[in-house]
């Protein structure tokens, strides 16, 4: 399939195979980032930001294609400040020139998979954001979505040209 493209997705800073092996043109490595206060909260047991982007420096240093992942975006009050503070945070490690991708994307789930999940963990803080469901798909209210779509959008063109971005939307 010479047109094939593959994207390894990952939070790991696991990363040593792929620096002892040459870089494939065809393949991003694409690391997914969370303001470090949903991090904390719900990314148990994943690395610290700092780590993820020494990692991602590495593997962008040898010629692999890097892919920034922005999703999910989750909803809490202060998260305008908090979406800033990564960006910026990311942007200054990274050389932006050479980012293969960049998308961004809101909270969403199959219906299904919500219920099972909450049933699990009643108690836990996403699940108290405000959620509704929608053609088979749990996520925020349309306007709500599409405001923090808009405000990281707005961010994240700071740092990056559109021919690069891919926004993920219900």
């Amino acid at each position: 399939m010479p047109n094939a493209w593959m994207e390894l997705r990952t939070k790991s800073t696991q990363v040593r195979y792929l620096l002892e092996t040459e870089a494939f043109d065809r393949c991003i490595v694409a690391f997914s980032f969370t303001p470090d206060e949903n991090a904390r909260a719900l990314e148990h047991k994943a690395p610290v930001i700092a780590k993820r982007l020494d990692a991602l420096n590495k593997l962008q240093q040898q010629g692999w294609p890097i892919g920034l992942r922005f999703d999910p975006i989750i909803y809490e009050d202060d998260y305008q400040q908090h979406y800033r503070d990564l960006f910026e945070t990311v942007f200054a490690r990274i050389n932006p020139e050479t980012l293969h991708s960049v998308s961004l994307g809101v909270f969403r789930l199959p219906d299904k998979y919500f219920k099972k999940i909450h049933k699990l963990y009643p108690e836990e803080k996403l699940f108290a954001s405000p959620l509704k469901s929608d053609q088979g798909m749990m996520s925020y209210k349309a306007e709500l979505e599409q405001e923090m779509m808009d405000f990281c959008t707005t961010e994240l063109m700071s740092y990056i040209g559109q021919e690069k971005f891919f926004p993920c939307s219900m």
